[in-house]
């Protein structure tokens, strides 16, 4: 992809992401805070990814069934961000919830490692591959050995809920 192709892309997709209002899931608005904050959100480990690749994708265009991908994010030297968000509820109580939130977690780490070698499988070129499991609680950084193909856990995050998280959410709902 020509860089001139690539910035326009990216400040299409921001504008979407940024403008859109008629998206109310909690999930979504994880992603419209970390487009909004890019250079700050996760220790500012997004600030070298100045453009935003994909949003809300397939491996195989309109295929669903295998997935859909949150967003990548790229700089225009072929390194790549993947990153898969969740969006955790913590109003609900008891052990089923304790439970979802757990299973939620689990796979958010899941499909961020799925997403990252799919996006190695697709773009052999690319010179770097990094994912973060994001949610509302946590996030996790992955980088892939782009010789080996495996997986390497490189930074992980846990911190209290943000009380500027729950005047965001609270304002969704």
């Amino acid at each position: 992809m020509k860089f001139k192709d690539l910035k326009q892309k990216s400040a299409r997709l921001r504008s979407y992401i940024l403008n859109n209002t008629s998206n109310h899931s909690l999930e979504f608005g994880l992603v419209q805070k970390i487009v909004r904050k890019r250079k700050t959100i996760c220790d500012g480990r997004l600030k070298r990814y100045p453009y935003i690749y994909k949003h809300e994708y397939c491996k195989i265009p309109g295929q669903t069934n295998t997935g859909k991908g949150d967003l990548i994010f790229r700089d225009k030297r072929e390194n790549f961000m993947v990153i898969e968000v969740k969006y955790i509820d913590f109003y609900q109580t008891g052990k089923t919830a304790k439970n979802r939130r757990t299973k939620k977690r689990k796979h958010v780490k899941v499909q961020t490692k799925k997403y990252m070698k799919e996006l190695s499988s697709s773009y052999p070129d690319a010179r770097s591959i990094k994912g973060i499991a994001y949610t509302n609680d946590i996030y996790k950084v992955y980088e892939l050995n782009m010789e080996t193909g495996r997986l390497k856990k490189i930074y992980d995050s846990v911190w209290e809920i943000e009380m500027e998280l729950l005047k965001d959410f609270d304002d969704l709902i």
